[in-house]
């Protein structure tokens, strides 16, 4: 053999022995087998932490917030139910200012749960009262859309079609109203059947336009077409997970992946588009990435905007 080919050999060998080297020992075998190989790779199957607020604000910080919604210029209106107020953030997490104060008259919030916004308007459900009402961005008081006391209404969201959708907790059904709050259509009874409801939190709808209504106290989600006729459920289990505990907050990304609130369990699961268990955040705790009684749910410009109710503040992950 000649040099140069001995040479070459060798020099393949010694190439292959390290590759290897590198492999088993840095990699396979070390604490830092499970990060991504290249700084650019991100997993899918988990949320990354960017920051949050409501918790450093001072006499304006959160002290038992609920749920939150976002509008087109990506200021966030967090319902802060004990307080009987909504808080108001900029795109970055900002305190700017406060809607309502505690009572019951109009522009007076009394225990606000829910909350939805569109075409400059904002709708806050008040359960204990039968009411939604509705402010302004700026926080003026515009009307009273629905005050009954035989209802009690807790999720709420705005439809394609300029209608408002909302759970009655109290008559275990769906309802849709027009701007006027006439009423449109309405499904549900209570019971734990196909259809049937024990506490319905909150609601979303998909691209294909079907209703996702999470049915709290039965643990599962449930999925109607806009006529109110059921279709399906799910409730999270499979080989590798258990199912929900208390269902709650509802979001769809823009893969249309559904993430869930489970707010016993401290977790957010994700689903895929036919609606198996991808991964599941969170544990219990008051560090970032982990829940204390997470409630609400948002996503907005890639950014996943989860209400952490026992720590008093709204995290941010994308």
């Amino acid at each position: 053999m000649k040099v140069k080919q001995l040479v070459l050999l060798v020099s393949i060998l010694m190439i292959i022995g390290v590759s290897a080297f590198i492999y088993y020992y840095m990699i396979a075998k070390s604490p830092f087998s499970n990060l991504p190989l290249f700084p650019w790779e991100q997993s899918e199957n988990d949320l990354r932490f960017l920051y949050s607020f409501g918790d450093k604000d001072g006499e304006n910080s959160l002290r038992s917030p609920l749920s939150i919604a976002i509008n087109d210029q990506g200021k966030c209106f967090v319902v802060d139910n004990i307080a009987g107020q909504i808080n108001v953030y900029d795109p970055n997490g900002k305190y700017l200012y406060h809607i309502g104060k505690q009572g019951a008259k109009p522009g007076e919030l009394t225990l606000p749960v829910g909350i939805a916004v569109d075409a400059g308007l904002i709708y806050v459900t008040e359960p204990t009262l039968g009411r939604i009402q509705v402010f302004k961005s700026n926080g003026e008081y515009s009307h009273t859309l629905l005050e009954n006391a035989n209802e009690t209404p807790v999720g709420i969201r705005m439809t394609e079609e300029g209608t408002i959708l909302y759970t009655d907790v109290r008559n275990s059904r769906i309802v849709e109203v027009d701007l006027q709050g006439n009423e449109i259509v309405t499904f549900g009874k209570a019971g734990d059947g196909e259809g049937e409801f024990q506490y319905p939190n909150d609601l979303e709808i998909d691209k294909n336009n079907r209703i996702y209504v999470s049915d709290s106290n039965n643990g599962r989600i449930q999925v109607f077409n806009r006529s109110g006729q059921y279709l399906f459920q799910f409730d999270g289990s499979s080989d590798n997970t258990q199912k929900m505990s208390l269902p709650r907050g509802l979001a769809f990304d823009r893969y249309n992946r559904l993430l869930v609130i489970d707010t016993l369990s401290n977790h957010v699961r994700v689903f895929d588009q036919a609606n198996q268990p991808l991964f599941t955040h969170g544990q219990r705790g008051t560090e970032e990435r982990s829940l204390q009684f997470p409630n609400g749910i948002r996503i907005d410009n890639n950014k996943i905007y989860i209400v952490d109710r026992e720590n008093r503040r709204v995290q941010v992950f994308n």
